[in-house]
């Protein structure tokens, strides 16, 4: 299922050299815990890669060495990988040579080297490159440690892609794919908690889980989770803990808004709310709109005849010594 804490990943160093055919025998040793992402780095095909490969692209895989019980250790065994004169393991192997050859066949050479200490007897390697003959002096690499083949056909290469892909996808977007034993979605609340698988990112409920492992088995609880798509299996007890990592995940997420209701004003029976003068519409205060928004004030037509001359005013009207206030002066009276 879901690679947890519990549940290593792939941790694991790597040889690289340059394809360029300028610079046939440079390398670079690193260390990394998604190699498919890695090499796309260093060949700058996304942000991320070393300074020492900014030139002299395009790079390709050598090797790759896995089993690691913890980043530490591979970093260890990379720093000695860089330096194999300056590691005392190492120059102690090789019986006191201190000068380091140079050539991505001298760092397979040392990597075979390397991997017969005592520390490091449990690793593995996985030779890439077709190129990559085995020395003549031992047998190591015929040896079950060692397998040959492409990186992106590497169950551990192609497990640490998917489960760095499944990391990076927010565990709400599993919900939309189906369960892979009983079809329902994934976020159907009755199934429980929802888990991914670690090699093939297939979500499947954890009843289901239970369910499909157990297969007819008289046992109560399976000893171990099988996936229904590529029958990876993984201890229960680390199905269990992701489970319950699951539930709370989905218990912190904060709930989804309430869609906003819908708008029955036309259905609602009429009420004193009606009555409310909208202010927004163009609506007459008084019932004589006529006289308010007359035409007075338009523009004469040229061919209609002039208007009569309005009645002479006697000089006692009241309303002449009314002040104009929108006139520039105020006006005078007759004398």
């Amino acid at each position: 299922m879901e690679t947890t804490a519990e549940q290593r990943s792939f941790v694991g160093c790597y040889l690289l050299r340059s394809l360029d055919p300028a610079h046939p025998r440079s390398t670079y040793v690193g260390f990394t815990v998604n190699p498919l992402r890695r090499v796309r780095q260093h060949n700058g095909e996304i942000q991320g890669g070393a300074r020492r490969t900014k030139k002299k692209r395009p790079w390709a895989f050598v090797a790759l060495v896995d089993g690691f019980a913890s980043q530490v250790e591979a970093l260890q065994f990379e720093w000695a990988w860089q330096h194999p004169g300056r590691s005392l393991a190492v120059r102690e192997a090789n019986g006191g040579r201190r000068r380091a050859r140079t050539g991505w066949k001298a760092h397979l050479e040392c990597a075979e080297t390397m991997l017969g200490i005592d520390k490091w007897s449990h690793l593995v390697l996985r030779v890439v490159d077709a190129d990559a003959t085995p020395p003549p002096r031992t047998a190591f690499f015929a040896s079950a440690r060692v397998s040959r083949g492409p990186v992106d056909a590497w169950p551990p290469a192609v497990a640490a892609a998917r489960a760095a892909t499944a990391a990076a996808r927010p565990a709400a977007d599993r919900g939309d794919r189906p369960c892979a034993v009983c079809g329902a979605p994934a976020a159907d609340a009755r199934g429980g908690a929802v888990l991914s698988c670690e090699r093939c990112d297939a979500p499947v409920h954890l009843v289901c889980l239970a369910a499909h492992s157990l297969a007819g088995d008289g046992a109560l609880v399976p000893p171990r989770g099988a996936c229904p798509v590529c029958d990876h299996e993984t201890d229960w007890t680390l199905v269990v803990r992701q489970a319950k990592r699951s539930l709370r995940e989905a218990a912190a997420r904060p709930p989804a808004p309430p869609p906003p209701p819908a708008d029955d004003a036309e259905n609602r029976p009429a009420g004193d709310d009606d009555a409310v003068l909208d202010l927004c519409e163009h609506r007459p205060f008084f019932d004589d709109d006529a006289a308010l928004f007359s035409d007075d004030d338009a523009a004469p037509d040229p061919r209609s005849p002039p208007p009569p001359p309005a009645a002479a005013r006697s000089d006692d009207d009241d309303d002449d010594a009314v002040l104009d206030l929108c006139s520039p002066s105020p006006p005078r009276r007759a004398r």
